[in-house]
């Protein structure tokens, strides 16, 4: 893991992701983020084309931003048609909460 000094000083990398992510997709996306830190840059997640999500894909950006990862753009959460998509797609007051919660980490 980083601490905060290491995320400003290291240099980064940007992982584009788009159209849709779900579970199946997290292996790879993962070992992406791996790579990109064994070689000693900071990852950072660009969603502003992301289309849809799965719940384990929401729990994996929540859980890994600023800790594995950075997010650098996330219409998908930010923008107000994207979000009521979004809540077709879950079906929990938990899940609302979890995608105010990554909002507040974006803004």
């Amino acid at each position: 893991m980083r601490d905060l000094t290491s995320k400003t000083v290291a240099p980064t990398v940007t992982i584009h992701v788009s159209g849709s992510l779900s579970q199946g997709h997290l292996s790879y996306l993962d070992q992406l983020v791996a790579s990109a830190i064994d070689c000693a840059l900071w990852p950072l997640l660009d969603l502003a084309r992301l289309a849809e999500l799965d719940r384990v894909a929401l729990t994996y950006l929540v859980g890994g931003e600023g800790r594995d990862f950075g997010i650098v753009a996330c219409l998908i959460l930010s923008a107000s048609g994207c979000s009521t998509n979004l809540r077709g797609e879950l079906h929990s007051q938990k899940d609302i909460d979890i995608i105010g919660s990554l909002v507040q980490n974006i803004v």
